[in-house]
């Protein structure tokens, strides 16, 4: 990618030194209390990643040793339980710095007599410790909530076999923008007066500013589903969407920063149209954006369609 229009004001995206411990343990004490992401309904991502994963699975065909599976920032393991009891012949392990959604994980499995999938407390920003590399590592809606997303993204990269996938979803910045702002202000309206329930006056917050504020500055369109609508009366959803104490949205250019340094590759973009022609029909603009290399043009659409988060599929460099 050229250099042209790439901030090079930090090589490594870190926070200020000190800062790193501080932050890990205000999210910890968090997720220790809301345990999430409890019990909710699937969504259209889930079900595009089951698809892509099935194949992923499928192409192992043959493969004397067990496929093993990693879930960084598992949560209380709602992701690797469904699969574990989709793929018996699978090894999922699942970590998490809460460890209270650990010990939820492990009953849960427990309770569906899952003998293929096993739970431990971790700190994404150390290397992990296991036996042999993962064929597939998952982290979903987790790095935006680490100390240091290129120390997680680093652990994730050791722990990924030389020709494993990695799935992650992560926040996007344009996309969430308005949605940072809402975070915000109810920020200022509980520092006003202490409170003993921030979920209640975050979920009078949703329902009471504006013209249905809230739901459409975080979901946008989606914002009439009526499966998203029922998350803004889930108290833990509520929680992890408007009260994390650390929430650090990325844009594409940040992202691919990021995955640069660590010697990782975009293989797709999941959700995003791969031809934009039906968004940009000016053949002179699409003439144009057509000569712009491969990581511009992911800049490129990020500015144009705005996403909320970034589903992505990668894979370690060539030689990493």
């Amino acid at each position: 990618m050229s250099d042209k229009g790439r901030d090079h004001s930090h090589e490594r995206m870190s926070p200020p030194p000190g800062e790193t411990e501080a932050v890990t343990e205000m999210v910890k004490r968090f997720y220790e209390e809301i345990q999430f992401p409890g019990t909710r309904p699937m969504e259209q991502d889930s079900l595009i990643f089951l698809r892509k994963f099935s194949r992923i699975i499928a192409s192992f065909h043959g493969v004397d040793q067990a496929i093993r599976v990693l879930d960084a920032g598992c949560g209380t393991g709602n992701t690797s339980r469904a699969l574990a009891a989709q793929y018996p012949e699978v090894s999922f392990t699942g970590i998490d710095l809460s460890q209270s959604s650990i010990e939820t994980a492990r009953r849960g499995a427990s309770a569906k007599n899952l003998e293929n999938v096993t739970y431990f407390q971790w700190n994404m920003l150390q290397p992990l410790e296991h036996e042999q590399p993962f064929d597939i590592v998952l982290c979903f809606g987790a790095l935006h909530h680490t100390a240091d997303l290129q120390a997680a993204l680093h652990t994730l990269r050791l722990a990924l076999s030389t020709q494993g996938s990695m799935f992650i979803w992560v926040y996007g910045a344009h996309g969430r923008y308005h949605h940072a702002l809402n975070m915000k202000l109810l920020a200022m309206l509980l520092d006003a007066e202490p409170t003993t329930d921030p979920v209640l006056l975050a979920h009078d917050f949703i329902h009471s500013v504006g013209d249905n504020m809230a739901a459409k500055d975080l979901l946008g369109k989606r914002s009439h589903d009526p499966l998203l609508r029922t998350f803004f009366e889930n108290p833990t959803w509520i929680a992890d969407q408007f009260l994390n104490p650390n929430e650090r949205c990325v844009t594409m250019m940040d992202l691919q920063h990021l995955l640069r340094l660590e010697q990782l590759q975009i293989i797709e973009w999941i959700g995003i149209p791969g031809n934009v022609k039906a968004h940009i029909r000016s053949d002179e603009l699409h003439r144009r954006f057509a000569l712009l290399p491969e990581e511009q043009q992911r800049v490129a659409m990020d500015l144009l369609f705005k996403p909320e988060r970034y589903f992505l599929l990668l894979r370690k460099r060539e030689g990493a």
